[in-house]
Protein backbone atom coordinates (compact mmCIF):
# COMPACT_ATOMS: atom_id res chain seq x y z
CA UNK A 1 0.00 0.00 0.00
CA UNK A 2 2.80 2.37 0.91
CA UNK A 3 4.48 1.87 -2.47
CA UNK A 4 1.19 2.46 -4.25
CA UNK A 5 0.81 5.78 -2.43
CA UNK A 6 4.35 6.79 -3.37
CA UNK A 7 3.78 5.78 -6.99
CA UNK A 8 0.56 7.80 -7.21
CA UNK A 9 2.27 10.82 -5.64
CA UNK A 10 5.13 10.61 -8.12
CA UNK A 11 2.68 10.09 -10.97
CA UNK A 12 0.66 13.14 -9.96
CA UNK A 13 3.82 15.23 -9.76
CA UNK A 14 4.96 14.03 -13.19
CA UNK A 15 1.53 14.78 -14.67
CA UNK A 16 1.65 18.30 -13.26
CA UNK A 17 5.13 18.90 -14.66
CA UNK A 18 4.08 17.60 -18.08
CA UNK A 19 0.90 19.69 -17.98
CA UNK A 20 2.80 22.83 -17.02
CA UNK A 21 5.36 22.35 -19.79
CA UNK A 22 2.57 21.74 -22.32
CA UNK A 23 0.72 24.86 -21.17
CA UNK A 24 3.98 26.81 -21.34
CA UNK A 25 4.58 25.68 -24.92
CA UNK A 26 1.04 26.64 -25.94
CA UNK A 27 1.39 29.99 -24.17
CA UNK A 28 4.65 30.72 -25.98
CA UNK A 29 3.06 29.79 -29.30
CA UNK A 30 5.36 26.84 -29.98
Amino acid sequence: MRYKCLASLLGARNLRVVGESAIGKIGKGD
